[in-house]
């Protein structure tokens, strides 16, 4: 049984906040909401809290799915009826920890994987995970990490991964190479709320994007 009042609002969205830790056939899912005109492209934002910068992306690029995922019913629920009120087809919202996201996807299965801002006290991108997130992406598939943190940043640089390195900048919003090579992304000139705070301080954005290699 539910344990909040949150959890039990994410059981009033069996269509669109999927809470049982199974795969599915995500783009067969999507396909369905969106339509012929689905591009194919399947792009996860882990940590994505209530989904404020994937439900400003989203109808932005309405033939590309999306999906959030976050541990955090709270942020979920508020995620999912901004979503319904907005009707955006193109975006579902998973609850479950970034660590399994082996269990709810299938080698290949997705296109990108966006990691802004973990929080640096509880370490996600290890070894072992980086080289379970490889076999998800497609070949050539990204996995882009944004951060505030300079340590949590160089420790990843140092980690031995599957991935080709394709950019990686200690100060992004000031970097021409990496703004040029982010605008191939949905989330290119968008910023997550808590990395808007970090900008006003005028502090550094920490940005690395890898390279599915199969």
């Amino acid at each position: 049984m539910p344990t909040s009042p949150h959890a039990a609002g994410l059981l009033t969205f069996p269509d669109l906040v999927f809470t049982d830790g199974l795969p599915r056939p995500w783009r067969t899912l999507f396909q369905s909401r969106i339509g012929p005109s689905y591009n194919h492209r399947l792009i996860l934002e882990i940590g994505c809290a209530s989904a404020t910068l994937l439900t400003t992306i989203a109808p932005l690029h309405p033939t590309t799915s999306f999906l959030g995922l976050d541990s955090t019913y709270r942020a979920l629920h508020q995620a999912a009826q901004r979503i319904q009120s907005a009707d955006h087809k193109n975006l579902a919202l998973l609850r479950a920890s970034a660590q399994h996201i082996p269990r709810l996807f299938t080698p290949g299965d997705l296109d990108e994987i966006w990691i802004f801002h973990p929080d640096p006290h509880y370490p996600l991108l290890t070894e072992s995970f980086l080289h379970a997130a490889h076999t998800l992406l497609r070949p050539s598939g990204s996995l882009i990490l944004k951060t505030d943190n300079p340590a949590y940043y160089h420790a990843t640089l140092s980690l031995t991964t599957p991935f080709k390195t394709i950019i990686s900048s200690p100060n992004f919003w000031h970097d021409p190479q990496a703004q040029s090579i982010s605008q191939s992304h949905p989330f290119a000139n968008h910023t997550t709320p808590y990395e808007s705070r970090f900008l006003k301080k005028k502090l550094p954005i920490h940005y690395l994007e890898l390279r599915a290699q199969h």
